[in-house]
């Protein structure tokens, strides 16, 4: 279906609020239904009609010589006097502006417009719609040899030796490979143009469909019936709001597919995949299984050579003399570029060059671009903020970087399998293993890792039953309620302690098969005490190609642990006193000398009994007697070295 847009200079003032207006206004709207009644394959809507000024919209199929007789034919029906100053064709979302959007001025002449003209039969909401500019082949050809994709230099050769008079098919369409979405754009609208140009195809009208879901489904035929003469370019792999039919189940998938086949004779269809991406082309050759025959076109790499003689084109197209600076921007990146790569090295010295250059008033206005740290979120500020733990900030912000930069290599098309992202922690008791793990789960949800920020803890209990048959339905139950967030295994060793050939195996065997079944959703983290993880790991090999990263939660030391027990306080809103940071230093010191200790569990242990001691010393005193300086300052002799214990064997999870 085409739209054109048809403006009438009227030789004779027209009132439509005047009583011989609103007459002329009523004959016109009948003769709109009587030509759309004549079944002929036009329809015709007048919205504008008053003054000097006519102005309506003509669908129906056809070149343009046949659509400007048909309005022509419309004009003369109405009798009366005024020339065609323009027509040009237009798209239907501009269509059902003016039918929907009725102003005074326009004439009613259908409640049914909207089905003649084929508006109601599919939604905009997926689509995006413009209107291409004819080209020449010779243009075509200019193109592809400046962004170096020589498979379209053949292509223009071949429009250029078929020609037919009228549109009669499609004999092949085309894959545009480009991850650079305005790159792309150029090069499908110079293509479209141009197959325009040789009546292939016969309207101008482009539709892209970025996104579809089931809720789209039946609408995408009604597009491609309403797109007749068009083009259809659909996105394939790309992800646009956080959705693409190519990820879509098989249905989905089957049911898009199959109109570029029905169609493929009245429109033409282009499919936009991203550069390198074989999973999206692959997807594309098995459901079109050999019915539809299609065309790639891809940038090449371009020499530094070439890539220096392309850029200096783009700056004397800015009248842009002195290309020192850009060239230098140029050669200190790589040997080689993609044209768009160029394009996109262009744009950002442009910006910067109108500002210091031609608009030197605003060189010292900042970008207002975001600048993402490579680490985002709240939770992310508060791993940061946690006293010692360097080496576990590292390792995660390193897994959050490795799994960004994953995401980066699928935007770019170049696909890579999912390695495995669970992790193991290991470390004596009270060196904020869970701690960190929750943290974890928040910084992973804010970074896109996974998606949500929760995190499941289990131990042997939830895992292991009493009773054949019962362990695999208890695991699997586990994994589904840490689906998109981070199951936590504490005392992972405890699921195989001394119990080989027992539950426990089944438990592990099981958790083996649900990693790899969840492993693109799910992050398991193991926890235990160094050696015995380390025994762990031994007796179930099949674990340790599946845990991608091993986080060491060393033992706290002196320092560490004075600062974090300050911090405990000053959450209480109470201090120390000089004599009491003396002998908590004292306590500390002695305390790390003792195996087991118990790390931040010992020093929250130390705060807590300090505390209840300030209870018991203040409550001899009467309470009008006590000031907020007591009420609120630990003591010397509120501290007393606790009896250390042996803790290896707690059953707290953190501290």
């Amino acid at each position: 279906m085409r739209y054109f847009e048809f403006s009438i200079k009227l030789k004779t003032l027209i009132d439509a609020y005047s009583k011989e207006g609103k007459k002329v206004c009523e004959d016109v709207s009948d003769k709109c239904i009587d030509f759309c009644n004549e079944q002929k394959g036009f329809s015709v809507y007048i919205n504008s009609f008053n003054k000097d000024t006519c102005k309506f919209v003509l669908s129906g199929n056809g070149y343009d010589d046949e659509l400007l007789s048909e309005g022509e034919r419309f004009w003369k029906s109405l009798e009366i006097d005024g020339e065609m100053s323009e027509y040009k064709e237009i798209s239907a979302d501009k269509v059902k502006k003016i039918v929907y959007s009725r102003s005074r001025t326009e004439v009613y002449n259908h409640d049914d417009i909207g089905e003649y003209m084929q508006l109601d039969s599919f939604s905009l909401s997926c689509c995006e719609e413009r209107i291409v500019v004819p080209i020449s082949s010779s243009e075509l050809r200019e193109i592809a040899k400046r962004r170096n994709i020589s498979e379209l230099c053949k292509e223009a050769d071949r429009i250029e030796q078929c020609h037919t008079d009228k549109f009669i098919g499609h004999p092949v369409h085309y894959i545009i490979q480009d991850s650079n979405d305005q790159s792309f754009d150029n090069v499908a609208n110079v293509l479209i143009g141009c197959l325009f140009t040789a009546k292939r195809p016969e309207s101008q009208r482009v539709m892209t469909i970025n996104t579809v879901n089931r809720y789209h489904m039946e609408e995408v035929e009604d597009m491609y019936e309403n797109m007749y003469g068009g083009t259809i370019i659909f996105s394939v792999g790309k992800k646009k709001n956080n959705s693409s039919f190519a990820d879509s189940n098989d249905e989905l998938t089957e049911v898009v597919f199959r109109n570029p086949i029905k169609y493929k004779n009245k429109v033409l269809t282009v499919f936009h995949i991203g550069r390198h991406d074989t999973t999206a082309a692959n997807k594309i050759a098995a459901a079109l299984n050999d019915k539809l025959s299609l065309i790639t076109f891809e940038e090449t790499l371009m020499s530094r050579e070439k890539s220096r003689e392309y850029i200096c084109k783009l700056a004397d197209e800015k009248e842009i003399y002195d290309k020192r600076e850009l060239l230098n921007r140029l050669d200190s990146g790589s040997d080689k570029y993609y044209a768009s790569d160029i394009d996109q090295v262009f744009s950002d010295y442009y910006s910067e060059y109108l500002r210091s250059k031609v608009y030197p008033a605003y060189f010292n206005i900042s970008k207002t671009e975001k600048r993402e740290p490579s680490v985002e979120g709240r939770a992310a500020e508060e791993l940061k903020k946690m006293i010692g733990l360097e080496s576990v900030k590292k390792v995660i912000y390193k897994t959050v970087a490795f799994f960004k930069l994953l995401d980066m290599y699928k935007e770019r098309g170049l696909y890579m399998n999912m390695p495995a992202r669970s992790m193991m922690f290991t470390g004596n008791p009270g060196t904020a293993k869970t701690t960190v793990a929750r943290l974890a789960a928040k910084i992973f949800k804010d970074n896109g890792l996974i998606a949500n920020g929760d995190i499941v803890e289990v131990g042997r209990a939830d895992l292991v039953a009493m009773y054949v048959g019962q362990t695999a339905p208890k695991v699997r139950e586990a994994f589904r309620k840490a689906r998109g967030s981070i199951l936590f295994i504490d005392e992972a060793y405890s699921l195989v302690d001394d119990r080989d050939g027992l539950y426990g195996d089944e438990a592990i065997n099981t958790i083996v098969q649900e990693m790899e079944n969840h492993r693109e959703e799910t992050i398991v983290v193991f926890a235990g005490y160094p050696d015995k993880m380390e025994e762990f790991m031994k007796k179930n090999p099949g674990l340790r190609s599946r845990i991608a990263f091993h986080v060491d939660f060393p033992d706290y030391n002196e320092d560490e642990l004075y600062k974090i027990l300050c911090l405990m306080i000053e959450e209480k809103s109470m201090r120390l006193s000089e004599e009491a940071e003396e002998k908590v230093k004292s306590i500390i010191a002695k305390a790390v000398k003792s195996k087991d200790f118990g790390n931040g569990r010992f020093v929250r242990n130390l705060m807590e009994q300090a505390v209840m001691r300030l209870a018991e010393r203040l409550s001899l005193k009467p309470a009008n007697l006590i000031s907020d300086y007591e009420l609120t300052t630990l003591i010397a002799d509120d501290f007393i070295m606790p009896e250390l214990r042996d803790v290896k064997n707690a059953n707290r999870i953190g501290f």
